[in-house]
């Protein structure tokens, strides 16, 4: 009988350190769902008007602007709406009384990765960490287009994160970047991901090829090289982190969140460097730098 009661015990022992990571795990998720989805209701982009108006008149002219037309101080001022499909799709979205669907898809867009992490997360203390990365996600999250290049990069992150060996993502690589394009100009930070897993990793030749096509994929959109002009100018313009806020040093901020955040990920990342492949290190020392980091924050 002790040792059937024993094993009982140790049964029960099991089964609760089974379920007290799922629920763990289900709560996390559920708070950081509920959050942001929330804050994409509440937190409106201050550039969401322009973004509106823009939309509005790509569909009824059905032409792609090409000179500022709105601003009284810089009239005829040539330009480049990097997010032209989005503005066009926002619009007809509100013109159909729609916007709880868009609410959803930013929603969607931005806890898909953290979602992904909790899924994945080993022990209690990940889902804190991930808890507070998505706390000092949360000023930056909204109706805004640079949501859909966080979802982007995170797949094609993911996408080169897998050892397995796939070829059909050299196939798909190049339509993620026409598409990502034609949506937001953080398709270039895409871009110099794709680059850093090259020289990370040995791949087939078949992959040079890939990023040779998803270069040249990005050249399909209304404004063809002008594109990839106005976005190396606006990064290497002193003037943009300067006198915009948004493009200001994350670290300045005085957000608590992110500042614990990017406190943690040092200490993390200096204690346990060495245990991870040059494939996730060299990205990660790339995308601290601010000049490609900054281009989601357009």
């Amino acid at each position: 009988m002790d040792i059937l009661t024993n094993l009982r015990g140790k049964e029960k022992e099991v089964i609760h350190s089974a379920i007290l990571p799922i629920i763990a795990k289900i709560f996390f998720a559920v708070l950081i769902a509920s959050g942001f989805w929330y804050i994409t209701a509440n937190n409106f982009d201050p550039d969401l008007g322009w973004h509106l108006r823009v939309g509005e008149q790509i569909v009824n002219t059905g032409q792609i602007p090409r000179y500022d037309t709105f601003s009284h101080t810089m009239p005829g001022f040539e330009w480049v709406d990097h997010e032209w499909l989005v503005d066009a799709w926002l619009w007809r979205m509100q013109n159909l009384n729609l916007w709880g669907v868009v609410t959803a898809v930013f929603s969607l867009l931005a806890f898909f990765p953290f979602f992904t992490w909790i899924v994945r997360a080993e022990r209690l203390s990940w889902l804190w960490v991930i808890f507070i990365g998505a706390l000092s996600m949360a000023p930056f999250i909204g109706v805004r287009p640079q949501m859909i290049s966080f979802f982007l990069f995170f797949i094609v992150f993911e996408m080169f994160r897998s050892s397995a060996s796939k070829h059909w993502r050299w196939a798909v690589l190049p339509v993620i970047f026409f598409i990502w394009a034609n949506l937001h100009g953080g398709f270039i930070a895409g871009l110099v991901l794709f680059v850093s897993f090259l020289i990370a990793r040995k791949f087939p030749k078949i992959a040079l090829a890939s990023f040779a096509a998803s270069v040249l994929a990005a050249f399909i959109n209304p404004y063809s090289w002008k594109l990839y002009e106005e976005i190396l100018t606006v990064l290497l313009s002193s003037d943009t982190t300067k006198y915009i806020k948004e493009w200001l040093s994350i670290a300045s901020s005085g957000n608590i969140p992110i500042l614990v955040f990017l406190a943690l990920f040092l200490v993390l990342f200096i204690r346990y460097w060495k245990q991870y492949p040059i494939t996730i290190l060299l990205p990660t020392i790339l995308f601290n730098r601010r000049p490609v980091f900054y281009i989601f924050r357009d």
